[in-house]
């Protein structure tokens, strides 16, 4: 007999601009990467929106996500999934740090639009 248990994802959006009081595409990317981590299989814990918030800002100093990067806060997560690889960061070197990061802590990042899983799981 396994322990299998579904793998924990938390999905997230970042939006630099917000416009207006109706503005909705934050949820619109955060239903992206939920339908992604549905159709997985994955249980979600938690979303994070950030919003007014740059692509260039590292993703540990981001005001909802970087909770979720601290050891105690990954702990509690196997996947994160974002709509888009854009909504994540736009700099090569946070997209480094962050797989690096990932890599040493076993985890999958996913982007649902653009079809593209690194999977960092040791064993899978």
């Amino acid at each position: 007999m396994t322990n299998w248990r579904p793998l924990r994802a938390i999905v997230g959006a970042r939006v630099s601009v917000v416009q207006g009081p109706q503005n909705v595409s934050q949820l619109i990317l955060i239903e992206t990467a939920t339908r992604l981590a549905e159709t997985k299989g994955y249980e979600i814990v938690e979303s994070f929106e950030d919003l007014e918030v740059s692509a260039m800002k590292c993703l540990a100093g981001r005001p909802d996500l970087g909770p979720w990067l601290t050891e105690e806060g990954s702990a509690k997560w196997d996947v994160i999934v974002w709509s888009k690889m854009d909504r994540s960061f736009r700099s090569t070197q946070h997209c480094a740090d962050f797989a690096r990061w990932a890599e040493g802590r076993q985890k999958l990042v996913a982007f649902a639009d653009d079809g593209l899983t690194l999977d960092y799981r040791v064993g899978r």
